[in-house]
C-alpha cells in the first residue's frame, strides 16, 4: 500500500490506560482525529490489570470509587463520540518518521495495519508487561485451569473453590474481594514466604475474611487431572494437597520494554519520558502522559494521567492550524 492510500491521524496515542482514553475522549472533543492503540485485548492499563477493586479517594466528584468503575465511565465518555477509533490487540512493529507531501510524518507498521500520524502521544505508564508464570523446578507449569488475571464477570467463580498464588498488593486484595464481594467462601491464599508483602489493613482483613493461609510455602507439584497442587512447608517439609476450582497465580508482571528507536531516542529522567510544560518529549511532535513521565514531585494517580492527557491534546488543538 503506497503512503497516500494510508489513512492519516492528527494524533496517535499509544496505550489505553486511563490517561490514554482521556486523551482520545478530548481530542474527539476537538474533532481532533485520532487512533488509540492497545497492546492487550481490553483497556484500562494497570487499574484494571493489577488492582480493580482498590478504591480511590482523589478522583473529583466521588467520595470514594474503584478503579476499575473509574476505567468504566472513562470508557462510557469516550463511546459517546462518533469518532472514537480505538484499537486493541495492536503490537506495534515499528514507526518511521517520513517526508510525505511535503510535510513530516509518523508512518506506524503495526499487526493490523499501517497508518500516518502527525503526532504521538505516549500512554504507556510504567509500560507493558507479562505475568510471572507459576514454575515447579524451574520449569513452567503451562495449564488452561491457571490463571494470571481476573475475569471481571464475577459470576465465574461463584461458590467455586479458589486458591490465590502470591503474596504482594494484588493477591491479597483479589483474595479478599472473592469474600468480601460475597462471591464464594471458599478462599485459600498460598505464599512462599511467612510474610506478606502488602498492606496491614488488606493482611488483617484475610482473617476477618476468614481465608485460609498457607505462608511459607512451596509449591511442588500440580495435577491438573485431579484439580489440586501439592505444597510443601519451606520448614518442615510437611506437603498438603489442595484441591481448587480456579487457581490464580499473582506472583507480579516482568516488564516488557518498547524496543521501538525513536521512541527510545527521546531523552529520559529517571527511566521515564523527559517532558516540558505542555507534555512535550525532546521531540517537538512527540508527547507523553501520565506514569509514562517524570518530573520532580509528580503524583503518579489516575487524576494526573487525566490532566496531563487534556494538557497534551490541549497543546496540539490551540497549535492545530499552526507550526509548532
Amino acid at each position: 500500500m503506497s503512503n497516500s492510500e494510508k489513512k492519516i491521524y492528527k494524533i496517535a496515542i499509544i496505550g489505553g490506560g486511563a490517561g490514554g482514553i482521556f486523551a482520545s475522549t478530548i481530542a474527539n472533543y476537538f474533532n481532533i482525529s485520532n487512533i488509540l492503540l492497545e497492546k492487550r485485548s481490553s483497556l484500562g492499563g494497570q487499574p484494571i490489570e493489577l488492582y480493580p477493586n482498590k478504591f480511590i479517594y482523589d478522583f473529583p466528584c466521588f467520595p470514594e470509587i474503584k478503579s476499575s468503575e473509574v476505567i468504566k465511565k472513562l470508557i462510557e465518555q469516550n463511546n459517546k463520540y462518533e469518532n472514537s477509533n480505538i484499537k486493541t490487540n495492536i503490537d506495534i512493529k515499528n514507526i518511521y518518521e517520513i517526508n510525505f507531501q511535503n510535510n513530516l510524518y509518523f508512518l506506524f507498521e503495526t499487526n493490523q495495519e499501517e497508518f500516518l500520524a502527525e503526532k504521538i502521544i505516549i500512554a504507556t505508564g510504567n509500560g507493558t508487561f507479562n505475568p510471572r508464570k507459576l514454575e515447579i523446578n524451574n520449569q513452567e507449569i503451562i495449564s488452561k485451569l491457571i490463571n494470571y488475571s481476573i475475569d471481571l464477570n464475577a459470576s465465574v467463580y461463584k461458590n467455586k473453590k479458589i486458591i490465590v498464588l502470591g503474596g504482594g498488593d494484588s493477591a491479597v486484595e483479589w483474595a479478599n474481594y472473592f469474600v468480601e464481594e460475597n462471591i464464594t467462601k471458599d478462599v485459600t491464599i498460598v505464599h512462599r514466604r511467612n510474610k506478606y508483602r502488602s498492606s496491614l489493613f488488606m493482611i488483617d482483613s484475610l482473617e476477618k475474611n476468614k481465608i485460609v493461609q498457607k505462608l511459607n510455602y512451596e509449591i511442588v507439584a500440580f495435577d491438573e487431572a485431579n484439580k489440586s497442587i501439592t505444597i510443601s512447608h519451606n520448614e518442615n517439609n510437611q506437603k498438603e494437597i489442595l484441591n481448587f476450582d480456579c487457581l490464580i497465580v499473582q506472583y507480579g508482571q516482568i516488564a516488557n520494554p518498547i524496543n521501538i528507536k525513536i521512541l527510545n531516542d527521546l531523552e529520559k529522567e529517571k527511566g521515564k519520558y523527559k517532558i516540558d510544560i505542555n507534555q512535550k518529549t525532546s521531540h517537538k511532535n512527540i508527547y507523553a502522559i501520565g506514569d509514562a513521565t517524570h518530573y520532580n514531585c509528580k503524583p503518579n494517580t489516575i487524576i494526573t494521567a487525566c490532566a496531563d492527557a487534556t494538557k497534551a491534546v490541549w497543546h496540539i488543538a490551540k497549535n492545530k492550524y499552526e507550526s509548532n
